[in-house]
């Protein structure tokens, strides 16, 4: 098995695929009978682009694109904020680099003006994530540095394991195996804290990597597998997708 290295709080961990369901009908509802063109909307539609973000990226673009028109035309801040992130993570997921760039900046610009420093540390996750994943290693080592300390100043668990890994992949792509595992062994031990499954799945898939590189094959396969186990929990056969088994 191999994984390819790819009323909600809006800015929370996946959810349980059941509360997923409850929630997407719940706003959809919600959005199809109330047309207002105001704030409410805005957030409605943020909040709901975010939950589907890793189960129908289709939709979730569709509804980002609706926010960040609105937000713009209503010149409200935080639902441009939000607006640009989940089209940043949007075009990552697509691997449109560019775009995903693009907007993650503007949601960095937008968090820092509106002093929003848990989506400044998101901003900067995506940015280091783009980067990496275009293999542009001396651009994704600044944003992926700058989130990982700020992370770590919010004191934010979630945040502070997704940047763990996160430099920890840069590490394992430039050959540094022992820094990697280092930043990747401190995401574990924020796993209980952190209470995300797509978090925990990165940090195990992470010390796939890890091991793999290290042709410790047979480790690799197990933390592969409870990698897999642990995304299953939040993401459906569309949003496992990216994933090569």
């Amino acid at each position: 098995m191999v994984l390819s290295s790819g009323a909600v709080r809006a800015q929370g961990p996946p959810l349980p695929l059941a509360r997923l369901a409850v929630v997407r009908d719940s706003l959809g509802r919600l959005l199809a009978t109330d047309h207002r063109p105001d704030t409410l909307r805005v957030v409605r539609l943020n909040t709901l682009a975010f939950a589907l973000r890793t189960n129908d990226a289709p939709e979730a673009q569709r509804l980002a694109r609706q926010a960040l028109a609105l937000a713009q035309r209503l010149g409200f801040e935080r639902g441009l904020v939000e607006a640009h992130f989940n089209l940043g993570y949007n075009y990552r997921a697509r691997s449109q680099y560019d775009s995903a760039i693009y907007h993650s900046q503007r949601a960095l610009a937008w968090a820092t003006h509106t002093h929003n420093r848990y989506t400044q540390t998101r901003a900067y996750y995506n940015l280091a994530r783009s980067y990496t994943e275009q293999g542009n290693y001396a651009a994704a080592l600044g944003p992926s540095l700058d989130g990982l300390a700020l992370a770590h100043a919010l004191a934010n668990p979630r945040a502070e394991l997704m940047q763990l890994v996160q430099a920890g992949r840069i590490e394992l792509a430039l050959g540094e195996v022992a820094i990697a595992r280092t930043y990747v062994a401190q995401a574990q031990h924020l796993v209980p804290a952190a209470h995300d499954p797509l978090g925990t799945g990165y940090t195990y898939q992470a010390l796939g990597d890890i091991s793999r590189q290290q042709g410790l094959w047979a480790v690799a396969y197990r933390y592969y597998t409870q990698a897999y186990a642990t995304y299953a929990l939040v993401l459906n056969e569309r949003g496992r997708l990216p994933m090569e088994i």
